[in-house]
């Protein structure tokens, strides 16, 4: 969904008659210093690989199906088997898989495959982070999975009984449930590692069918996680957070936690929405932090720079160095670049040691930084008044998908020393 905000010309006059009735001098006609250049810093972190990521584990699944005759004389059933061995990680950070099936139209591929070590693809087992008790989804760049929670239930293997989460899911080529594939999925998690213990496929379309039901299963008895070294931003880094607050009369906290990263550039977080007490999500994203489009950062420090703002049609919206200013946050201080689109009408205040967002206004709207563990603020630098217009709070707030949309009006005071044009002259 696009990110379409303006602000209205009562706004400004609003602004203009906060600033002169209040006797407050704004410096924002001051020269506009020289855009800055260059990556945010960036450190090594060790990653450890998921319990799977080594060789000698191996799933064994019963295979049956069917699907309607291709002369239209019937339905074609059949049953088989399908082997995966985990070989291992290769050099390059990917999982190798090879998979052995007995049947020719397998719930599971036939062959060798790499496979993502963190957010497998063919391997039939859950990242850790996504075995909730509740509906979540999966966006990435063209598509969103979509899990919803139906309950819990049990699965014997042997004479062990696990307990599981049972998950029905779909696919979209876009930001939301809709426009989803004809083919549904339903999984029965293990609620300790997340291996798929039954994974069935319905395709509406065509009326086909198939299940998957694990019959076996072998690990190493003892293995130490393998492990990799990754230069990423802080932002990039695993366990790196911030949460945002919207404040004024609407309670709302917006939370961004990354899970895990890798050498090619990906990245995962997990988003959550809080809004008057109520808890939305969470959401997993797949994004890259050489150019993020659904993480509230940038890599780069150019002029004009990149930054993510869409959702069902990924793409970043360029914005225009103004300037430098001293942002007032839930952690303090902070000298930001700040930056604008006037076609849309974003403005937004990166933190220059993390490129980090600090302070976004949207379609009268905000939202600032209210507690992070790896930006940090001062509160050395004097204050100055800036606006005190009724804004709307906008950025996510769904248990299906994320997106910048608006909520509600609400009142807040925003506080920004700046260097750059005052609005009445862009």
């Amino acid at each position: 969904m696009s990110l379409r905000i303006a602000i209205s010309n009562w706004a400004v006059a609003a602004l203009l008659l906060i600033v002169i009735g209040g006797g407050v001098l704004l410096a924002l006609g001051a020269t506009v210093s020289a855009a800055p250049s260059g990556s945010v810093p960036t450190s090594a972190v060790v990653e450890k690989l998921p319990w799977f990521d080594s060789p000698g584990v191996n799933l064994s699944y019963a295979i049956v199906g069917s699907y309607p005759s291709p002369n239209s004389t019937g339905t074609v059933r059949y049953t088989g088997t399908s082997l995966a061995t985990l070989q291992g990680v290769n050099a390059g950070g990917r999982l190798k898989l090879t998979v052995r099936s007995s049947v020719s139209n397998p719930v599971l591929p036939n062959g060798t495959f790499y496979d993502d070590p963190f957010f497998p693809s063919f391997v039939p087992i859950f990242p850790k982070a996504f075995v909730v008790p509740s509906n979540f989804s999966v966006i990435a760049p063209g598509y969103g999975l979509f899990f919803v929670y139906t309950g819990n239930s049990t699965f014997r293997l042997g004479s062990t009984e696990y307990k599981t989460y049972v998950y029905s899911g779909t696919i979209s080529t876009g930001a939301g449930p809709t426009g989803g594939l004809p083919v549904k999925k339903v999984f029965e998690v293990s609620v300790t590692d997340g291996l798929v213990f039954e994974f069935n496929l319905s395709n509406t379309a065509n009326g086909a069918k198939a299940s998957a039901i694990l019959n076996g299963f072998s690990a190493p008895s003892s293995t130490t996680p393998n492990s990799f070294s990754v230069t990423v931003p802080d932002y990039a880094k695993p366990g790196s957070y911030l949460e945002y607050s919207t404040g004024g009369g609407i309670s709302e906290t917006l939370d961004f936690t990354t899970l895990f990263a890798e050498p090619g550039g990906a990245f995962y977080f997990e988003k959550t929405n809080t809004l008057n007490g109520k808890l939305f999500g969470p959401v997993f994203f797949e994004d890259n932090f050489t150019h993020p489009l659904f993480y509230p950062a940038a890599f780069r420090f150019t002029n004009p720079v990149a930054f993510g703002v869409t959702l069902a049609s990924p793409q970043a919206a360029n914005l225009t160095y103004l300037g430098t200013a001293g942002v007032q946050t839930g952690m303090g201080t902070i000298n930001a670049y700040a930056y604008s689109n006037d076609t849309v009408h974003f403005e937004v205040y990166l933190d220059p040691a993390t490129g980090a967002a600090v302070y976004l206004e949207l379609q009268n709207g905000l939202i600032e930084l209210s507690s992070s563990n790896y930006v940090y603020g001062s509160s050395s630098v004097a204050w100055v008044l800036w606006a005190g217009i009724a804004l709307v709070v906008v950025f996510g707030g769904s248990a299906a998908y994320v997106g910048f949309r608006s909520r509600s009006k609400r009142k807040n005071t925003a506080k920004v020393k700046g260097k750059f044009r005052s609005r009445g002259t862009r």
